[in-house]
């Protein structure tokens, strides 16, 4: 369980990470889900993996499969 902090001024506002949730004063946040969380508890929260680090580089969005084109796609081969 993650705690806010009291004091407004050392709050940041975080993305909980894809694939987890935090619960804060009882309140569940979903992945995806802002939060205002103080710097020492946003820091511990992102080093194991439940807050998304901004200046971490993206992962390349793929398909679930190869992308055929008419021109370039499978070809099938008769055996007589």
């Amino acid at each position: 369980m993650a705690a806010a902090s009291k004091d407004g001024a050392a709050n940041s506002r975080e993305i909980v990470a894809r694939g987890r949730s935090i619960i804060i004063a009882g309140e569940t946040y979903s992945a995806g889900d802002p939060v205002m969380l103080d710097g020492a508890e946003a820091k511990r929260l992102r080093k194991l993996g439940f807050i998304d680090d901004p200046r971490a580089k993206k992962a390349e969005v793929r398909g679930n499969g190869p992308v055929f084109t008419p021109q370039g796609g499978p070809t099938i081969h008769r055996m007589a």
